[in-house]
């Protein structure tokens, strides 16, 4: 990244969430959401397949949630 990029919701924190699967992400999403999580961009499928969404904790902190999605 360039030096002047602009960092993500003005935080110096991000986080990554990887999850083994559908029910995983879902429950921490669930969880994040129900606990005052602010919703930035959506829990969907993402054009790369993977479950993809990104959420602020109360305390501010950005978190990415990724998981694969169960085949149906």
């Amino acid at each position: 990244m360039e030096a002047d990029a602009p960092g993500l919701d003005g935080t110096p924190y991000s986080l990554l969430l990887i999850c083994d699967d559908e029910a995983e992400a879902r429950g921490y999403w669930d969880k994040f959401t129900s606990t005052g999580g602010e919703v930035v961009l959506p829990l969907e499928v993402a054009p790369w397949g993977e479950l993809y969404g990104h959420v602020r904790d109360p305390f501010g902190v950005s978190w990415a949630v990724n998981g694969s999605v169960n085949p149906s």
